[in-house]
């Protein structure tokens, strides 16, 4: 008898588990989440109905609810690792950095999991740990691993190692056309004090974007947006540049040309009112200024435009729950708080602000860029190191 009830609720956990795939196969998620909860009502034991089920969550945007089924998992099968790694890089992909430490070193020195570790220690400014991760992942045990490369420089530009950085950032960029690893390769070329290999560099991006053109298919016309998006990144950072060798006029008219449409045009406007700021160009502020789409940019500028002070910036900046964006924004809110003081006349404010900038290791900004040129002697230095 006890046979036969074991063989009847497996018979119904089966038709529950077509029941789902058929529902997911239609893409009815709700229908799935139903027929899931009711499975996990009915046989709280049951793994796979909550491995099911955090997919499921995941999916429809549940991201809690799809990690507490994981972990639910983890009670019922401790020793599955691929539920580790897989929380682990949801955890990350949540912004629990921690949490997702702690799970990939429970699931094994396997590469996606080493990357995951190392991710979630860049994303908490761990520079050395991260470092140490990428590089294992880089040790050629796993072949090229190239997608290790970018995170490797950012670790590298963090801990002062700026031209194996910019070497690395340039490799990425050359072998796999990335963009982030351009953007960063020219923050390192200011950082070396290489003003004009920055300036070569964003205006013959600027050039080669502008002259590429395509199609108006549906598809060449989402590669046309992605291709302006490319176009007016570098055409911010050189404004960025600009105004790293205080030629504010310079970078005023280099963010004018970020257009309103861009996803760079509420910074790019923030760095034009404070290069007007900068310039002593009052006359020419109101000029300079449109209204936000990003909500931390409003703030921003509220700030730059004396509607909010100091301490409410930082307060505003303290607020994000996900460390490596707050880290960020606590990095820009000092970088700009250090540009009024100057303004302002106070040296020593500034100086003070620009290194608690530099302290929230958030590299991959072009304010932590700037803020470290700050507080440096002006040298050069070329790539490979020598004055």
């Amino acid at each position: 008898m006890l046979g036969a009830t074991a063989w009847s609720q497996s018979q119904a956990e089966r038709e529950g588990m077509r029941l789902v795939q058929e529902a997911q196969s239609t893409g009815d998620t709700t229908q799935a989440l139903r027929l899931l909860d009711a499975m996990v009502q009915d046989s709280p034991a049951l793994a796979s109905a909550y491995s099911q089920r955090a997919r499921a969550r995941w999916a429809a945007g549940d991201k809690p609810g799809a990690i507490e089924d994981l972990g639910r998992v983890i009670q019922l099968n401790p020793e599955l690792k691929s539920t580790y790694a897989l929380r682990a890089r949801w955890r990350r992909d949540n912004g629990d950095y921690v949490g997702a430490i702690e799970d990939a070193g429970k699931a094994g020195e396997f590469p996606e999991n080493v990357e995951t570790r190392g991710e979630a220690r860049l994303a908490l400014g761990r520079y050395q740990e991260a470092l140490e991760d990428f590089k294992y992942l880089r040790s050629g045990r796993f072949g090229p691993y190239t997608r290790a490369r970018y995170p490797q420089a950012v670790c590298l530009m963090a801990l002062g190692e700026t031209a194996e950085a910019v070497q690395w950032f340039k490799a990425d960029y050359d072998d796999g056309g990335r963009i982030d690893a351009r953007a960063c390769m020219n923050l390192g070329y200011c950082l070396l004090g290489q003003y004009a290999d920055a300036e070569k560099d964003l205006s013959a991006w600027v050039a080669a974007g502008a002259a590429k053109t395509v199609d108006e298919s549906d598809y060449d016309r989402a590669v046309r947006e992605s291709l302006r998006e490319s176009v007016d990144n570098a055409q911010y950072l050189l404004g960025v540049v600009r105004f790293a060798q205080e030629d504010f006029d310079g970078a005023a008219a280099a963010m004018a040309k970020v257009p309103a449409t861009s996803s760079f045009h509420d910074y790019a406007q923030l760095w034009r009112y404070l290069a007007k700021l900068r310039g002593k160009r009052a006359e020419e502020l109101a000029k300079a200024w449109a209204d936000f789409r990003d909500p931390w940019a409003a703030q921003l500028g509220a700030f730059l435009r004396a509607e909010i002070d100091e301490k409410k910036l930082f307060a505003a900046a303290a607020e994000s729950e996900d460390a490596a964006e707050r880290r960020a924004r606590e990095g820009e809110a000092a970088f700009y708080a250090a540009q009024k003081r100057i303004i302002a006349g106070d040296a020593m404010a500034a100086t003070w602000l620009f290194e608690k900038a530099v302290a929230t290791g958030s590299v991959e900004s072009v304010e932590y860029t700037l803020a470290k040129i700050a507080l440096r002697p002006k040298r050069t230095v070329s790539v490979n190191g020598s004055l």
